[in-house]
């Protein structure tokens, strides 16, 4: 959805960020566009995207001996430069998504700067990013993404020409100056609130023939069981990779091996070879036994989530390691397939009992790590919220919840999970937002964060100002054409 808005503050700026944060968007959904017609800066309240890889800091003037730009580069800002493929990529994904492409330049050129201009300052202010917090905001990213493609690692791989460890190495850079933005966003808003009373008067001066309408959403909590391989499947398929292993300790090849054998579709092409990773990038038992080894040793059999593996360390640098591994999995039968089904019927008996918790049951028992620890609360990884519109549920989750009444808890029902696994589910329809304008009453904490946004987004544009004002800037002719970048031009001009 992509609403672009010229007026009052009220009837623009209030309105599409009410909207923003009041719908839940599908994917092409995804980016809602509001012009404050006082400074025409644009403010976007979405779903993340997947930026494309920023340029390097470059300490030297990016620029020949006459003056002129470098090839490639078509601004500076600080000491961060901006290239031409950047602001080409970015303005071909804002068209795939639909915006018209007479939109797209300067509205790229004003989030490119408006992002390094964060970023640049938050590195002045010493503002952190861990890894971990990188580590998580690639994860949650990565799980929408797979999603669209089925789980699949192997269509990912096709689509993006690279493996999911691969796209998580190029991207970790990019990751880690989005969220020393957003830092340094929040740092600048921090401490602005709005009184009930601002809430009312924001409220009250939307047009009530242009108050956003809500459609139908819904919150639902799961809990997954997924059926196990018998003691007697892993030990025989623990003894045929020990097999494995005592080949190479003999003298075949690691990589051979892997080619031969490995279950592993996105290394095992590769001869294992999982390129360099971090131990966050790794499953505990997987890391912890990889970072023990020495260059070319072999490790004894692991097992982890994903079946058992032996690994060889090919080379450390640093905190980063890269790794051999060779995976054999598990079959999972049909009499293990049974087995769950009964634990699954047994489960809900104690679910119909009085006094039953599901959320607290979800966080016992089930198998989903995404959602047991938020009580089986399912995420929308589109929105970061945990309400969904009926096109943003999967197929048969959406039939399956349109049978339920609120409160109401689902018959067990098996289903195929991203990779072709089988499990079991039960739903619990926690709650359901039926089809309606907005309004103060039943949305009143949403349309207080809309309120709030308005309120902090001048803060940012103060700030915005007041930063430019010292901070070198270099841009392109064409820039001067674009009426929401008067504040950045003005500064490049004085600059010549």
């Amino acid at each position: 959805m992509k609403i672009s808005t010229k007026g009052s503050r009220i009837g623009g700026l209030q309105l599409l960020i009410l909207a923003a944060l009041l719908a839940f968007s599908n994917s092409n959904d995804a980016q809602v566009e509001a012009m404050d017609s006082s400074q025409n800066n644009v403010v976007v309240l979405a779903a993340d995207t997947i930026a494309t890889p920023p340029t390097s800091l470059d300490k030297q003037a990016p620029v020949d001996l006459t003056g002129q730009l470098l090839d490639g580069i078509v601004g500076v800002i600080g000491d961060a430069i901006v290239l031409k493929s950047d602001i080409d990529i970015q303005q071909q994904q804002l068209k795939e998504q639909g915006v018209p492409a007479n939109q797209t330049y300067c509205y790229v050129w004003q989030q490119m700067l408006f992002q390094k201009l964060l970023v640049h300052k938050a590195e002045v202010d010493s503002l952190e990013v861990t890894d971990k917090e990188v580590e998580f905001e690639m994860e949650r990213r990565l799980t929408y993404l797979l999603g669209q493609m089925g789980g699949s690692e192997v269509e990912f791989q096709k689509y993006f020409g690279k493996t999911v460890l691969q796209f998580k190495e190029e991207m970790q850079p990019i990751i880690k100056d989005n969220l020393k933005g957003k830092r340094m966003q929040a740092k600048i808003a921090e401490g602005v609130q709005v009184s009930p009373s601002e809430v009312e008067a924001f409220y009250g001066a939307i047009p009530k023939d242009s108050l956003p309408i809500i459609p139908e959403q819904y919150k639902v909590a799961q809990i997954l069981l997924t059926p196990t391989p018998s003691s007697y499947e892993k030990e025989r398929i623990r003894k045929e990779l020990e097999g494995i292993r005592q080949e190479i300790l003999n003298g075949q090849d690691f990589g051979l091996m892997a080619l031969l054998h490995s279950k592993d579709p996105g290394s095992r092409d590769k001869k294992g070879e999982l390129g360099f990773v971090s131990r966050d990038q790794l499953v505990p038992s997987f890391a912890a036994a990889a970072f023990k080894l020495a260059p070319g040793e072999i490790s004894e059999i692991v097992e982890s989530a994903y079946g058992f593996h032996i690994i060889q360390l090919v080379e450390k640098k640093g905190t980063f390691i890269n790794v051999r591994h060779i995976l054999l999995t598990p079959q999972v039968y049909t009499s293990d397939v049974e087995l769950t089904k009964v634990r699954m019927d047994s489960v809900l008996t104690e679910l119909q009992k009085d006094g039953a918790n599901f959320n607290k049951m979800a966080t016992a028992i089930s198998d989903d790590e995404r959602t047991k620890e938020n009580g089986g609360v399912l995420v929308n990884y589109q929105t970061g919220d945990d309400y969904f519109t009926a096109d943003a549920l999967e197929e048969n989750l959406y039939f399956a919840v349109q049978k339920l009444k609120k409160g109401a808890v689902s018959a067990p029902e098996i289903i195929q999970l991203p990779g072709g696994k089988t499990a079991y589910r039960i739903l619990l329809l926690m709650d359901k937002v039926e089809f309606h304008t907005a309004n103060i009453k039943t949305d009143y904490e949403k349309i207080k964060a809309s309120a709030l946004e308005v309120k902090k987004q001048k803060e940012v544009d103060k700030w915005i100002e007041k930063k430019i004002a010292n901070t070198y800037l270099r841009l392109p002719e064409e820039c001067n054409t674009c009426s929401e970048l008067k504040v950045w031009t003005s500064q490049a001009n004085k600059a010549k």
